[in-house]
């Protein structure tokens, strides 16, 4: 199974799981389903939009960005970033790397 990207929010014995890909939303009672198992969000729609509004309103007041679907255009527009690397063999004898070159280890003397 995938994971799929979820808000939730728990309040008392409830929890509302919304789900971003498709917008689905399921409502737990914890107190009677711990392992929630018994989606009541079709039976309570009343508490669900409760939920789901003040989860809504809180993504709001901290200015929550939210995930956005993957297109083939987004990606191919997706500037790539530049920079300096920070891996292996990304620079040309300079640091404290194993191999030929001036610095301490084995090998001769240089002669004067």
């Amino acid at each position: 199974m995938t994971p799929t990207p979820v808000g939730t929010i728990e309040v008392g014995d409830w929890k509302l799981m919304e789900f971003f890909e498709d917008g689905r939303l399921e409502l737990y009672n914890l107190k009677t389903d711990l392992s929630e198992q018994h989606n009541l969000a079709t039976e309570n729609p009343t508490k669900a939009k409760e939920l789901h509004d003040q989860m809504l309103a809180w993504r709001t007041s901290i200015g929550a960005k939210m995930p956005e679907k993957n297109t083939p255009a987004a990606a191919s527009e997706t500037p790539k970033k530049k920079g300096k690397g920070k891996g292996k063999g990304k620079g040309k004898g300079k640091g404290k790397g194993k191999g030929k070159g001036k610095g301490k280890g084995k090998g001769k003397k240089a002669v004067q």
